[in-house]
């Protein structure tokens, strides 16, 4: 039998690792390709044909081979071997009629509070527990948003609504901790940033109680929400870019392709002009 490297039976182990056994039905059943028998051969831990592959194959090959399998089983979903998924596709946002659903079953103080200021100022949940009481200045009317992933921080004009919901929650706050044992602006139960996957929970919560669709109900739609409301508000691109901290404008475009008031306007006119049946 050839011998077999020890970085070939590395390659190996790890493949027999990360590939699950119940995927055999989605490999191209009763077809006799690399992929399928490189799937067998691993599956049923047959020496002689593993061995045949790795010696005959390089390195470089077992890895492409591995790497279509687990593409073919769906054991990932993000490949260069696979075809991108096209932005638009994970973008999912309210509409108006939604979102009040979505507020009208919201009664919790902090809770309106984090939706609110969320989906006004397009802030990903993990911005929400970065938050703190000495972002908001409620003389001047302002608050201080704090931004990840390149984004630019910067402060915001508060509106009436947020400055009410707000002042509310922190009075309802004040009775029960006081302020300055924890600078948080929305703590856990814990004194730490509330998480994201509590925030996942909470939209998941009431975005059910509201009959929202389920693709929906993740926290970021409100930050693609809020896009798309300034854009169908006015076609102010710039102004929406600055708004949610774009460094690159391009991540502001993709709403566009969206909603456009712009583009419906026009469509109404040019079409006006033509025939209808």
């Amino acid at each position: 039998m050839p011998q077999v490297t020890l970085h070939q039976a590395r390659v190996v182990t790890l493949t027999r690792q990360i590939v699950p056994g119940r995927v055999a039905q989605h490999v191209g059943v009763g077809r006799e390709s690399e992929v399928s028998l490189f799937y067998r051969s691993l599956h049923k831990n047959s020496s002689f044909i593993l061995t045949e592959f790795i010696v005959s194959y390089s390195i470089h090959r077992i890895i492409i081979l591995l790497m279509l399998l687990l593409v073919r089983t769906n054991v990932v979903t993000n490949s260069p071997l696979m075809p991108r998924r096209n932005r638009l596709d994970t973008i999912t946002y309210f509409t108006p009629d939604e979102l009040k659903r979505l507020f009208a079953v919201i009664t919790g103080k902090r809770d309106k509070a984090i939706f609110l200021i969320g989906y006004r100022h397009g802030l990903r949940a993990s911005e929400i527990g970065m938050l703190h009481i000495t972002d908001l200045d409620f003389k001047r009317l302002r608050i201080k948003c704090h931004r990840k992933k390149g984004s630019f921080s910067g402060e915001h004009p508060l509106e009436a609504d947020e400055v009410r919901i707000l002042k509310a929650y922190l009075k309802e706050r004040k009775d029960h901790l006081r302020l300055s044992d924890n600078p948080l602006l929305f703590p856990s139960n814990r004194a730490t940033p509330i998480s994201q996957q509590m925030l996942d929970v909470l939209i998941k919560q009431y975005g059910r109680k509201a009959k929202l669709p389920e693709d929906k109900l993740h926290f970021h739609t409100l930050k693609h929400t809020i896009a798309t409301h300034l854009l169908e508000a006015s076609d102010d691109l710039r102004f929406v870019q600055d708004w949610l901290g774009h460094s690159n404008i391009q991540n502001t475009v993709i709403y566009t392709h969206l909603v456009s008031t712009t583009r419906t306007e026009k469509a109404r006119k040019h079409f006006s002009k033509l025939l209808h049946f």
